[in-house]
């Protein structure tokens, strides 16, 4: 369990966190209009400091798929959080699947559609809070 800027205590992924189980849930709740995608850890660094971090990605070539940074698959990592970055590149798909001619990646639209997620401020304080230790740049600490 890990304790949100907001006090609240937050379930962690912990050490068997099944990503395929998490996406096939996120796009059933979510995004069950447009197909599903297949998930996978990015080939990042999980070790390595770094000065940023892209947290998910979503690709369209060669075949559209998610892919979740390494560093996320950190025990200590909170739930909430893990499953935010997949509905935000579940919310990329659907843009694609639901096109409007000239529309920006985060457009108001895709912007709504993420913002959507119940647990979008949490998720995002709880990324503020963590940053440093996501980045590789504090120590770590026991969860």
């Amino acid at each position: 369990m890990i304790q949100a800027a907001s006090g609240a205590v937050l379930p962690s992924i912990g050490n068997n966190y099944n990503l395929q189980r998490h996406a096939t849930a996120v796009h059933q709740q979510w995004f069950a209009d447009i197909p599903s995608l297949p998930i996978n850890w990015s080939s990042g660094n999980r070790y390595q400091a770094q000065r940023s971090i892209r947290f998910g990605s979503f690709r369209i070539q060669p075949q559209p798929d998610i892919r979740i940074h390494p560093r996320l698959a950190e025990p200590w990592v909170a739930h909430v959080f893990i499953e935010h970055v997949i509905h935000h590149e579940y919310c990329h798909w659907k843009q694609r699947c639901y096109p409007i001619n000239r529309e920006r990646q985060h457009s108001p639209r895709f912007k709504q559609w993420e913002q959507s997620y119940p647990h979008y401020q949490e998720a995002l304080q709880w990324q503020n809070a963590h940053l440093a230790r996501l980045l590789g740049n504090k120590p770590e600490l026991s969860s």
